[in-house]
C-alpha cells in the first residue's frame, strides 16, 4: 500500500512539474506573484495617484535601471519621476536576476513615500558596487518613494 501511495505522489509531482509554461505565463519571466498583466497603469498615472495619497497599491510598467549586484534583492526603476523608484520584494521572498537592467517590466505592490536613513542608503550603495568614497559621501537621509513589490514580470525579455 505504501508503494502505491508513494507512486501516486511521484506521479503528481511529475505531472505538475512538467506543466506547460509557454507564452505569457513563462515561469522565468515572473518573480513573486504574477502581476495583473492586462490592467496595467502607466507611470504617469502612478505619479498622479501618488500626489493624492501617501501610500497606494499599484500595478504599473517601468524600466529597470539598476539591480542589486549581490543577489538581486532590490532594484531601481524609472517611473518618469526625477528620482528612480527603489523597489524591494515582499518578505524578502524573491529576488530578480541582475541581468534585467534595461528591461521593461510590470510591477505590482505598495508604493509609499518614506525617509531612508543614512545606514540604509550606504547599504544600498555598497550592494550597488559603489566605491568606498561614494559610500562615505552619503551623510544625510533622503525622502524617496519606495515600493514593496509582491510580483514582477518581465514584459519582453532578451534573457
Amino acid at each position: 500500500m505504501k508503494k502505491v501511495v508513494l507512486l501516486g505522489v511521484v506521479c503528481a509531482l511529475v505531472f505538475t512539474s512538467c506543466s506547460d509554461t509557454t507564452g505569457k505565463e513563462d515561469a522565468h519571466l515572473v518573480f513573486g506573484e504574477n502581476p495583473d498583466y492586462e490592467n496595467v497603469q502607466t507611470s504617469k498615472a502612478l505619479r498622479a495617484d501618488l500626489e493624492q495619497a501617501d501610500s497606494i497599491f499599484a500595478n504599473f510598467e517601468a524600466k529597470v535601471l539598476e539591480v542589486c549586484k549581490k543577489k538581486g534583492c532590490w532594484m531601481k526603476v524609472d517611473y518618469g519621476a526625477e528620482a528612480p523608484l527603489m523597489v524591494s520584494f515582499k518578505d524578502y521572498g524573491f529576488f530578480v536576476p541582475e541581468e534585467i537592467e534595461g528591461e521593461e517590466i510590470v510591477l505590482e505592490g505598495t508604493v509609499k513615500k518614506e525617509l531612508i536613513d543614512v545606514a540604509t542608503l550606504q547599504h544600498y550603495a555598497e550592494d550597488a558596487g559603489k566605491s568606498r568614497a561614494e559610500i562615505d559621501a552619503i551623510d544625510k537621509p533622503e525622502e524617496k518613494y519606495t515600493m514593496v513589490a509582491t510580483g514582477v514580470r518581465i514584459k519582453d525579455t532578451n534573457l
